[in-house]
């Protein structure tokens, strides 16, 4: 049966494989090969001279690594694919076989951070520059294009903002311009969300590491094919495809091999001499997830269009930015272009900033915090200050990335467990930043009280009511002696002179310094203990004996209940801070 008439879900079992002949065996075997032996000197020199296909050194090819190839160009719809040791690896071998210095390429700034920084810093080391266009309009593509160009390249869902660009417009204005399209299909799940070679793309692109392998256990890579681009027609901007080739004695590529021309000078050019190979273990880890690809797919994509609407509709959400969202930039172009949903990705914005985004990302307790998508669990990173840190605050405007934003990749649990933890999540912090917000006063008896942001009416002390044993100086609350919350930052010897009764009321801020929260905690130690005895220095005495203090991390080790110490000695700029986590409200200053 030719594979070309079978289905995607049949594709992702059976392309590029038949049982072992010598075996039998059905599931494909891992070849830990490095090299291979040859039949006679002849067919070693036959397969060096690239006059016959076959297996030679594990960094050129693999038979394991040959059926995920395979495997991978039937599901895009490609005539041959090459395998690389990651997604940057991929693009980088992609674009170094077409480009060379005094080159350049045109792409949308809609990108992955790393993308980005590999287009931007990378390359020009290489001479080869990056023309970026802001968004992907196809007439400003055009504009850009000149007679060094030699790719235009572009994602099909963007990574951060999720835009879907008008693929088969930009193929048009490149192909009319002597110039292939590169498509980074990553979010389309291997082809089963979007085959953009059906809409005009000439190669493709993926970091397998995402949905392909779907189970973030394999860094991954692979450049797909299409065999659609006529490298003879443009032969002046193609020379290395077209002209006889140096280190083949003559071979021309374009000639020989035809349609899978660029698949091969990928292979027996790039990937040879920057050895960025797959190995065999990878590739079969990469087949496995193939296997449970679709299923896979089409969970995250309805797991992400329930959490979107429903984010939609919560009181801490500023924006989402999905294309499967209605009220999302790309909604139209991401129903012409993507097919079985709208992919597994989605990132909103809280309501409060940067601040409030990365207090909800560390509030998770099912979710995990890191830099990966296309996993089966459900992810959440904050870009701005993680895979986009590197760019300037306007380049990453420009790709879509906010300070309050979260990009979620919505994994394959049950959606009312994902939905759960973010309820929990975004209820810690309303809960921290109330209590960040809430000004601390001195009460009228003992004891320093936060006063409720809802109410106003004053909550249960804070504070213990002595200080540390054999402390001279006791905190707020003491039965000997009384200390408003200024006395603690305030004063070269000890306490202030201020009455001792005096609340905040009676003492108004100055305008220009916020008031200050004190966090004292409800158990006495010895390190708090020699650390209140600090306060009571002079300056001098303080500055030296804070050179003694543990180290942050031992002081980071020390876990108590739920409140910490903060001790300030402002006039040298002293800051001991002491966290247990994100369930501890940050001090304001």
């Amino acid at each position: 049966m030719a594979s070309d008439n079978r289905r995607f879900e049949t594709l992702q079992l059976h392309a590029g494989q038949e049982p072992c002949p010598a075996t039998n065996a059905r599931a494909v075997p891992v070849y830990a090969s490095t090299s291979f032996t040859f039949k006679n000197s002849e067919h070693a020199a036959r397969l060096f001279s690239l006059k016959e296909f076959g297996n030679i050194y594990s960094r050129l090819m693999n038979p394991t690594v040959d059926v995920f190839e395979k495997r991978i160009a039937a599901l895009e719809g490609g005539v041959a694919a090459v395998a690389a040791s990651s997604g940057m690896a991929a693009q980088f071998m992609a674009i170094s076989a077409l480009a060379h210095a005094g080159d350049n390429i045109i792409s949308t700034t809609n990108l992955y951070g790393g993308t980005y920084n590999q287009f931007k810093i990378f390359l020009p080391r290489l001479g080869i520059t990056t023309k970026f266009v802001e968004g992907e309009d196809p007439e400003k593509i055009a504009s850009l294009i000149d007679d060094k160009t030699k790719a235009v390249y572009v994602e099909t869902i963007g990574n951060p903002r999720f835009n879907v660009p008008d693929l088969e417009a930009i193929a048009k204005v490149a192909h009319d311009r002597g110039v292939p399209l590169i498509v980074d299909n990553t979010f389309a799940a291997g082809g089963y969300f979007c085959r953009p070679i059906s809409h005009g793309a000439d190669i493709v692109v993926h970091s397998a590491t995402k949905w392909i392998g779907g189970h973030g256990t394999t860094i991954a890579g692979v450049v797909v094919d299409a065999g659609t681009f006529d490298w003879g027609k443009h032969a002046a901007r193609f020379p290395q495809l077209v002209e006889p080739s140096e280190g083949y004695h003559g071979l021309k590529f374009w000639e020989t091999f035809g349609k899978v021309a660029f698949a091969i000078l990928v292979r027996v050019e790039i990937l040879r001499d920057l050895g960025s190979a797959l190995n065999p273990f990878g590739a079969q880890q990469l087949l496995l997830g193939l296997e449970t690809l679709s299923l896979r797919a089409e969970r995250h994509a309805s797991n992400a269009m329930a959490l979107a609407k429903w984010l939609e509709k919560h009181e801490n959400v500023a924006y989402v930015s999905y294309p499967g969202l209605e009220s999302h930039e790309s909604h139209e172009t991401a129903k012409k272009y993507l097919k079985n949903g709208f992919g597994g990705v989605l990132s909103v914005g809280v309501k409060g900033g940067a601040a409030a985004g990365v207090k909800v990302v560390d509030g998770f307790k099912m979710i995990s915090n890191l830099a990966n998508v296309g996993d089966s669990k459900t992810l959440a990173i904050h870009p701005w200050s993680s895979t986009h840190e590197q760019l300037t605050e306007d380049e990453r405007r420009a790709a879509g990335v906010r300070d309050d934003g979260i990009r979620i990749s919505v994994g394959t649990e049950h959606i009312d467990d994902i939905i759960a933890d973010f309820e929990q999540s975004f209820a810690a912090c309303n809960a921290a930043l109330a209590d960040r917000t809430a000004p601390v006063t001195a009460g009228p008896s003992r004891g320093l009280h936060r006063r409720s942001a809802s109410t106003g009416t004053r909550a249960a002390p804070d504070v213990p009511s002595a200080g540390p044993p054999g402390c001279k100086y006791r905190f707020a609350g003491s039965p000997r002696k009384k200390v408003p919350a200024e006395a603690h930052v305030k004063g070269r010897g000890g306490p202030s002179r201020r009455s001792t009764g005096t609340s905040s009321a009676q003492t108004p801020n100055d305008g220009h310094r916020p008031q200050r929260e004190i966090f004292v905690h409800q158990s006495s130690s010895s390190l708090l203990h020699h650390l209140h005895i600090l306060l009571a220095l002079p300056p001098s005495l303080v500055f030296f004996f804070s050179c003694f203090l543990p180290p942050a991390p031992l002081l980071e080790s020390v876990v108590w209940n739920d409140r910490l110490v903060i001790l300030i000695a402002r006039r040298l700029k002293l800051f001991v801070a002491l966290r247990t986590g994100a369930s501890m409200p940050a001090p304001v200053y």
